[in-house]
């Protein structure tokens, strides 16, 4: 940790004055040649053998205390969001004792509110915190710490009363036909919240969501874009277009797969994603890309040509220059950075930012994801993971 970091922290009441996020350039020579030098010196398959032990290590130097942790060595305070992507990742590598599931079952449920079943965290906690249903917020943190409690075998203490809302089919039909199919982004991930808590609830607390989730699964399936093999609202015309769309694959296959259902059109589907890979290996058409679009297109991809039984030398090229990429992406402290070039501030607090080229929590837990999903499909195995409703559900069925 920088003695600058250490001492803002240790003076309470000094504010960090922190931007928001700069938007990739179309090229960057500086970056592209560093690539350019990486990818003749780096042989990936050395890499592997100490990649678990590097993402541990670093995640252990934001350890703070008890299930405590810092976001990025820039945060100031621990926040709950760090403390449960630490609990993803030492949970993925099997990395956590029995006195340390206990510590973070009891930090987790102290967080829990019994009116709504929501977490809260007074270091991030606000209005909109509270509010926001997409990619940010109380219901977006609900879809990562059921995967944790999964990890802990554990359950939380209260039900997710937030979800009386959807308890009706009739509700659940009329709140998906008004989201916005053309921002897909955003609505998949409300989608994504929303599904994965219900179906987290019927199979963990026993609570009455199967008409819910099964009307749910339907209008997904009946309103899929046949052309594209999709959700999207509008005709991909152009880069930009696509990329949108392929964004919102990602938030809502997981839950369909979770259940065994098939995605209709997935050959379509996969001609997009195809197309989607640049020349560096991720998967966004400007000169870099972060980890939420490399995994967004990553995981249906492999979902989808696991369910088309596509020959995986098929797509060998694709991913061996995705896994360079994504090692492109991982710092000498092991974390990863979100996005090269970039810094990352998530809605301007302080203790959810990373400065530019460092390495944070979430980027780390994401892009350690995504090379396990392509480490999973060449080997043929679901290792590392669970059966959990959500982002780390399992490649091939049970």
């Amino acid at each position: 940790m920088k003695i600058k970091t250490l001492i803002k922290r240790l003076v309470s009441n000094e504010v960090l004055e922190i931007g928001k996020s700069v938007a990739y350039y179309p090229r960057n020579k500086k970056i592209e040649k560093k690539f350019n030098i990486y990818n003749d010196k780096v042989i990936i398959s050395e890499r592997k053998n100490y990649l678990k032990d590097s993402i541990l290590n670093y995640t252990k130097t934001l350890h703070v205390e008890g299930a405590k942790y810092y976001f990025s060595e820039d945060a100031m305070k621990p926040t709950l969001y760090a403390s449960v992507f630490a609990c993803l990742i030492r949970g993925f590598y099997k990395d956590i004792s029995k006195e340390e599931k206990k510590e973070w079952i009891e930090y987790f449920n102290s967080c829990q509110r019994k009116k709504d079943g929501l977490f809260m965290d007074d270091v991030v906690t606000d209005d909109f915190y509270l509010n926001f249903r997409q990619g940010y917020g109380a219901r977006h943190l609900i879809g990562h710490i059921t995967i944790a409690y999964d990890r802990l075998e554990a359950v939380p203490q209260y039900e997710f009363a937030f979800l009386d809302e959807y308890k009706k089919p009739d509700d659940v039909i009329k709140w998906l036909s008004s989201l916005d199919y053309h921002r897909i982004w955003g609505s998949s991930n409300e989608i994504l919240n929303i599904g994965t808590a219900m179906q987290f609830a019927r199979d963990r607390m026993g609570l009455p969501f199967d008409a819910s989730i099964a009307a749910m699964e339907d209008y997904l399936i009946k309103n899929i874009r046949k052309e594209y093999g999709l959700w999207y609202d509008g005709e991909i015309k152009n880069n930009s277009d696509l990329y949108e769309a392929i964004r919102g694959v990602y938030h809502i296959i997981p839950i369909l797969k979770y259940d065994n259902i098939d995605i209709p059109s997935a050959s379509n589907c996969l001609d997009l994603l195809y197309k989607s890979q640049n020349k560096w290996g991720g998967f966004d058409s400007m000169i870099g890309s972060s980890a939420c679009a490399d995994i967004d297109a990553i995981d249906p991809l492999l979902r989808l040509a696991l369910q088309e039984n596509i020959n995986p030398d098929e797509i060998k090229d694709m991913l061996d220059k995705a896994e360079r990429w994504i090692y492109f992406n991982q710092n000498d402290d092991g974390g990863f950075v979100f996005g090269r070039k970039n810094a990352f501030n998530w809605e301007d607090n302080e203790n959810l930012y990373s400065a530019k080229q460092h390495s944070n929590i979430f980027a780390t837990w994401f892009r350690s994801l995504s090379l396990q999903l392509i480490d999973n499909y060449k080997n043929n195995n679901n290792e590392h993971r669970i059966w959990t409703p959500g982002m780390e559900c399992p490649l091939y069925r049970e």
